[in-house]
C-alpha cells in the first residue's frame, strides 16, 4: 500500500467513527422525556421500594443504593400477588414444585 492510500483509509476509519458516534448521540438525546409514572396514571404512590429487594421502602423516587436500579412505586390498593407467576396450589401439589 502506497502512503497516500493508507492515510486516505485512516481518514475514512475516524470520519466513519465520528459520525457513528454522532448518529448515537443524536439517537440518546431525541428519546422521550420520562413522565413522573405516579401522575401518569392518577395513583397515589404509598411507597418506592426495589424489584430486587422489595422488603425495603423509600419514600422518593430515585435509584437503589442496592442495585442501581430505578426504584419502583407502589399504589394504594395494589396487591404484590398481582405482578408476579401465580402457580394455583393443585398443579403445584401434582407436580411436586416445592
Amino acid at each position: 500500500m502506497n502512503p497516500k492510500r493508507t492515510i486516505l483509509m485512516g481518514a475514512s476509519v475516524v470520519a466513519l467513527i465520528a459520525l457513528g458516534a454522532g448518529a448515537g448521540y443524536r439517537f440518546a438525546m431525541t428519546r422521550p422525556a420520562k413522565t413522573p409514572i405516579a401522575e401518569a396514571s392518577g395513583h397515589s404512590v404509598l411507597y418506592w421500594y426495589d424489584p430486587m429487594k422489595p422488603d425495603q421502602h423509600f419514600h422518593k423516587p430515585g435509584k437503589s443504593p442496592f442495585m442501581d436500579m430505578d426504584l419502583v412505586p407502589m399504589y394504594g390498593g395494589e396487591n404484590m400477588m398481582d405482578s408476579g407467576v401465580h402457580i394455583d396450589s393443585r398443579l403445584t401439589q401434582n407436580t411436586g414444585v416445592r
